[in-house]
């Protein structure tokens, strides 16, 4: 029986997952950061590499298809194909936007939207058609992103200090970028060149203000939760999928806002399509890699084999995603 290897990674983990035909999870090994964008490159491949052949040592037989689900390896995709070859008959590099999809879903129609420093949705049909909307970066694009509620609750802060008005948020913005006023933000901004992920981690700041029920706060996430509730709503529109019960699940670091955003997400869904039901992500990104190079080699991904996967990950995890076979509808 084949056995297939799938991996996610990014800049600060790496998991490398082992399945055999009938989706039942074997080998489980993860490692450090394997990002080039985020860290050296020579200490990503060195990562990637020593994962790669650990797990090859146990399970001491060669891969039916293996896929690298990794942003910033795309660009390597060919040398990394040759570099492997000798352990997989079929080597898959990037495609990551397909590893968000199937670890969200599975191999069934529906929409993921993830939300996390940037924004983006993918969908499928009914004919096996992905698409996908939004992406475009900070520039002219990544609605209701983590950078999107990070650059809303900066705008706020400033309308409230030249309007003279307060905000819990001029503190906790003072606090973030260590500055006494707000005026200094002026320079904490641009001569401290900061960068998007740091504007993007202002997220959790207004989060925790929302908790406490602050006004800007709540108004700043639901506007990010109706941007991507757009996004979606496109993606169930261009893939004809309003006729049908539709699957949309909301995933990345954003959606860790619980019902904060989950709750106007779906709310504004349901408006446009009443059919949707809004579900957590059901595997683990490295399952999603797995489902990819299941695919790839010809097996049709049916829901025993989605049930196999989802029992074996959580009994070799006993502890991680307890609860990643649960599904709810948010109304």
């Amino acid at each position: 029986m084949n056995r297939f290897l799938g991996i996610d990674g990014g800049g600060t983990k790496t998991e490398f997952v082992v399945c055999d035909e009938s989706g039942y999870i074997s080998d489980i090994l993860r490692n450090g950061p394997t990002n080039p964008i985020f860290i050296d490159e020579k200490l990503a491949f060195a990562n990637l590499d020593n994962g790669i052949n650990e797990i090859s040592k146990q399970v001491n037989r060669e891969f039916g298809c293996l896929t690298i689900c990794i942003p910033g390896l795309k660009q390597y995709g060919e040398e990394i194909s040759k570099k492997y070859s000798n352990i997989s008959k079929k080597v898959i590099t990037g495609a990551d936007e397909l590893n968000t999809y199937y670890s969200a879903i599975g191999d069934c129609p529906g929409v993921v939207v993830l939300s996390g420093t940037g924004s983006f949705v993918i969908g499928k049909n009914e004919k096996d058609e992905f698409k996908t909307f939004g992406g475009w970066g900070p520039l002219v694009g990544d609605e209701g992103s983590g950078y999107y509620i990070g650059l809303s609750c900066l705008k706020e802060v400033i309308r409230a200090y030249e309007n003279n008005l307060t905000t819990t948020l001029s503190n906790e913005v003072e606090k973030y970028f260590n500055i006494n006023n707000i005026i200094q933000l002026r320079k904490a901004l641009y001569r401290d060149n900061v960068d998007r992920e740091k504007i993007a981690g202002l997220c959790k700041v207004v989060y925790k203000n929302a908790c406490i029920e602050d006004k800007i706060s709540l108004q700043i996430i639901n506007e990010a939760a109706i941007k991507l509730a757009n996004l979606a709503k496109t993606a169930i529109s261009q893939l004809r999928l309003h006729n049908e019960i539709i699957t949309v699940v909301l995933t990345g670091g954003v959606s860790k806002m619980k019902d904060t955003i989950i709750k106007p997400f779906t709310n504004e869904l349901l408006e446009a399509f009443p059919k949707v039901i809004i579900q957590e992500p059901r595997f683990e990104p490295s399952v999603g890699a797995l489902i990819m190079a299941m695919k790839e080699y010809g097996i049709t991904i049916n829901e025993d084999i989605l049930d196999n996967l989802q029992k074996s990950y959580q009994e070799k995890n006993p502890i991680l995603r307890s609860d990643s076979n649960v599904k709810r509808k948010i109304l």
